[in-house]
C-alpha cells in the first residue's frame, strides 16, 4: 500500500494535525472531517493523503485555499 492511501489511527492523526484525540473524535462526530473513515464505534481511521489535504487546504491562515472562505472556527 503507498504511503499516502495509508489508514492512521487516532494517535497518529492527532500527532499528524497537531491536535489532541478529543478534537478529532469532536470533529469526527459532527462529520466534519470527510478524510475519517468509521470501521466501527470503537474503531476509527483516518486518511494519511486526506489529512495532508486538510494541512495544505487550512495551511493559509484558516482560509480555504479553494473556497476562500474562514474555516478556523468551523470546528
Amino acid at each position: 500500500m503507498p504511503t499516502d492511501e495509508r489508514l492512521l489511527s487516532i494517535k497518529e492523526a492527532a500527532e499528524v494535525l497537531g491536535v489532541s484525540t478529543d478534537w478529532l473524535y469532536r470533529s469526527q462526530k459532527y462529520k466534519r472531517l470527510p478524510f475519517t473513515i468509521v470501521l466501527s464505534p470503537r474503531k476509527i481511521r483516518f486518511s494519511l493523503q486526506g489529512l495532508l489535504a486538510y494541512i495544505k487546504e487550512n495551511q493559509n491562515g484558516g482560509k480555504s485555499v479553494q473556497e476562500g472562505r474562514d474555516v478556523s472556527h468551523s470546528i
